[in-house]
């Protein structure tokens, strides 16, 4: 009975839909109570989102049921979209706690994390770049939902110290966040790994520089703001030198970590057609019209299908349809697509 009333006040405090068809309107309460049951209290950590469940196999961790910083990130706008307000921050004071002095914002953290010497002794922790864009991004989008100017200003120097860290891994100058010796981007395996510089991260980085500017002008630091709007726009218009593929018709992948294989392979590489220019289109940071042709070009049938979007595109020689990282249909990607579209 305590867990019928615990969700059904979930489901009353939140958006609800009616729509003609009933099936829609029943799937969209059940990825409510879905979302929901990622929340995990471990007494030693504090409460915060898993990754998912499932049994351990034959490895030693339940499934992905360990603290993920991206994800639990991505989760956030859901959560501040249909109106729980509670669990988004829920999800961002856990990952506050963990920041490391120099900014970086959390990949994993395991269950055992209190047990041992989680964050010094493993490379886990910290092994993607993009939960600390990800973390200022959430929290503008957070201030967008609720106005609290109070939770911005107990949360300022983190997110000053999460873009400061961001800012600074365009260790060449050329206008964009790179991936190596900072943690891989989406893209954590599989033959697109390792990149140097994913346009992932391009369209996080564009998008976190453009909100930090808002948030600090809800504090009234102009100088601030200004300086992040031309970060912004600086990797803004490199994104649009450096990858766009008039020929193809879409935006590149990544590029290939200097003297990390073959000139022939670096191009390959730069050229996949993949899911991930979706991230940038969806705060609309690109060209609008060059948007457009790569959102007619996701479409298409190299990349959709009926069940949702792939990662990669089926004519790649990388392509496999059944493997993680190098073809596989996710609702992760389905989710870029279809909001880069709307």
């Amino acid at each position: 009975a305590e867990t019928v009333r615990y969700y059904r006040d979930l489901l009353d405090r939140t958006v609800q839909i009616d729509t003609p068809d009933d099936r829609l309107d029943e799937a969209f309460a059940w990825a409510k109570i879905g979302t929901d049951k990622g929340l995990a209290t471990n007494p030693y950590l504090g409460t915060g989102f898993v990754a998912g469940f499932r049994t351990a196999g034959n490895s030693e961790r339940p499934g992905f049921a360990w603290f993920f910083g991206r994800d639990a990130l991505w989760t956030t706008f859901a959560l501040l979209a249909y109106g729980d307000v509670e669990a988004a921050r829920t999800a961002l004071d856990f990952l506050k706690q963990f920041q490391r002095d120099d900014g970086k914002i959390p990949h994993e953290i395991s269950q055992s994390a209190a047990l041992l010497d989680w964050f010094e002794d493993y490379s886990y922790p910290w092994n993607s770049a993009d939960a600390t864009p990800l973390f200022i991004i959430a929290h503008a989008d957070h201030f967008r939902a609720t106005g609290d100017v109070d939770y911005l200003r107990a949360n300022w120097e983190a997110l000053k110290k999460a873009y400061a860290f961001t800012a600074a891994t365009d260790t060449d100058g050329n206008g964009l966040v790179e991936n190596t010796r900072f943690g891989h981007g989406w893209v954590e395996g599989g033959e697109l790994y390792p990149a140097h510089e994913e346009i992932y991260m391009q369209g996080l980085w564009i998008e976190a520089a453009r909100s930090l500017a808002e948030l600090a002008e809800a504090l009234g630091e102009t100088d601030t703001a200004a300086g992040a709007r031309a970060a912004s726009e600086r990797t803004r218009r490199a994104t649009e030198e450096h990858y766009w593929l008039e020929d193809a018709g879409h935006y590149a992948f990544a590029t290939r970590t200097p003297g990390a294989t073959t000139p022939e392979r670096a191009e390959a590489m730069y050229d996949e057609d993949t899911v991930l220019p979706a991230v940038p289109m969806w705060w609309g940071v690109l060209d609008a019209e060059r948007a457009q042709a790569s959102i007619d070009h996701l479409g298409a049938g190299a990349l959709a299908t009926d069940w949702g979007t792939r990662i990669l595109a089926a004519t790649s020689d990388l392509y496999d349809p059944l493997s993680y990282h190098n073809g596989s249909v996710w609702p992760l990607f389905t989710g870029w697509a279809s909001m880069a579209a709307y």
